[in-house]
């Protein structure tokens, strides 16, 4: 042992800190099913049936999911109001200037539909003063331990003018991992 761990001796209050503090590294349980409780953070990776990789790069992504036992919601744990790849995602004409473009952060919510959760997947893109506020499909499914798999629809190029999209929509999907 050496002679330093040997010569520290923790106060009453800071172990009081450390066992209250205890229960909260405990790991979230398995899941049978996308019908009981999720919350808690999920690391989340593209899932290799879906292309998610173009769009969200080589960041490290987690949500945060809050589940009310009726609705879930899906929290980015990384800058989702960042263009991904450092791509404007918004259509503009090319032989106009640059605009401003800004983007707010995704906000998903689900509700439960049998074993999967159904819901949209919603963010607001603003450029040169024109707010859109998009919505699209989103899945949660294949709830099972400690995975799940989301599915998100996303809008990357919408016309300013009209908030119509200007492309089709990308399917993204991800691997999740409860921690």
């Amino acid at each position: 042992m050496l002679a330093w761990a040997a010569s520290v001796r923790p106060s009453l209050p800071t172990l009081a800190v450390l066992v209250a503090l205890a229960p909260a590294c405990r790991r979230a349980p398995d899941v049978d099913s996308c019908r009981e409780p999720l919350g808690g953070v999920w690391l989340a990776r593209p899932d290799g049936t879906v292309p998610a990789a173009p769009l969200v790069g080589d960041e490290r992504l987690a949500f945060d999911v809050r589940d009310d036992g009726k609705s879930i919601a899906l929290y980015p744990l990384w800058d989702s109001s960042r263009p991904p790849g450092g791509k404007t995602p918004l259509a503009t004409d090319p032989s106009a200037p640059p605009a401003r473009l800004s983007l707010s952060p995704w906000r998903i919510t689900l509700g439960r539909a049998g074993d999967i959760a159904v819901g949209t997947i919603s963010w607001r893109v603003t450029q040169s003063g024109r707010s859109c506020q998009l919505e699209q499909p989103a899945r949660l499914s294949a709830c099972r331990e400690r995975n799940a798999v989301l599915e998100l629809t996303l809008a990357p190029v919408v016309d300013a003018a009209t908030c119509a999209l200007a492309a089709p929509p990308v399917r993204l999907g991800f691997a999740l991992t409860r921690q």
